[in-house]
């Protein structure tokens, strides 16, 4: 079973407790908010039902995995390259 809730968070919500009262083999999800989901996503890693969270993390270590980039990462990797594209010039202080 597939939803989309359009952007709107209270929808998300909505689904993924319709999924956890159909007992869904697992959930996999791209909270549109972070704090708006994790409730729901507690309550569905209470149950057993594995939750996969792809993109934007929830804020508990309860879900089975996160999918998603490392942005500290990719922002250190593109202020890198910058400075190399640059020479170094770019930098004030």
């Amino acid at each position: 079973m597939m939803a989309n809730a359009n952007d709107d968070v209270a929808q998300q919500v909505a689904d993924m407790r319709t999924f956890i009262e159909q007992d869904m083999d697992a959930i996999l999800i791209s909270p549109k908010e972070p704090a708006g989901l994790t409730p729901v996503a507690v309550q569905a890693a209470e149950t057993g039902m594995p939750v996969f969270v792809l993109d934007r993390n929830v804020e508990t270590d309860r879900m089975t995995h996160f999918m998603g980039g490392d942005n500290l990462a990719i922002g250190r990797a593109a202020g890198s390259y910058a400075m190399d594209l640059l020479g170094a010039r770019g930098m004030s202080r």
